[in-house]
């Protein structure tokens, strides 16, 4: 099975915004994107049929099943997200942030953000290059603009 090349990492997708707004970059481990476990890199359209049936097994519990290898379930990253907000909350208050993710954990991060349930949360479709812009009166309040 031919592996793909690495996607870009969460540094370089902020980098240039970050650069942008003036800001200094922080990561946290808690908002890496997803783990795939041993199909981390695979390109999903040409799978083995170990990897096929693996990859099959997973799509049909993603929320509480893991893959082999060190793969995460959705809840496992939803348990990552909430310590993330549970931890800087009250160093956010009154401060313009930003974060940066890829596309599962931001489904996460947007809904958490939006008051929206773990369900709904895993309905959000963020396309590429999509930035929500999300304005906090208190974290019971809230309005959400899509910017390209």
């Amino acid at each position: 099975m031919a592996r793909r090349a690495a996607s870009s990492s969460v540094s370089d997708t902020a980098a240039p915004l970050a650069y942008e707004l003036k800001l200094a970059p922080r990561q946290d481990a808690a908002l890496n994107e997803i783990s795939f476990g041993l199909l981390e890199g695979e390109p999903l359209t040409d799978l083995d049929p170990w990897a096929q049936k693996t990859w099959e097994w997973w799509l049909r519990d993603p929320i509480s099943r893991r893959l082999p290898g060190g793969g995460e379930s959705y809840q496992d990253l939803k348990a990552r997200v909430d310590d993330f907000f549970e931890r800087r909350q009250e160093e956010w208050e009154n401060k313009r942030i930003l974060i940066v993710g890829h596309r599962c954990i931001n489904r996460l991060i947007a809904g958490q953000l939006a008051g929206l349930s773990f369900e709904k949360s895993l309905c959000i479709d963020q396309e590429n290059e999509l930035i929500y812009r999300i304005h906090h009166d208190s974290w019971d309040s809230q309005q959400i603009d899509n910017i390209r």
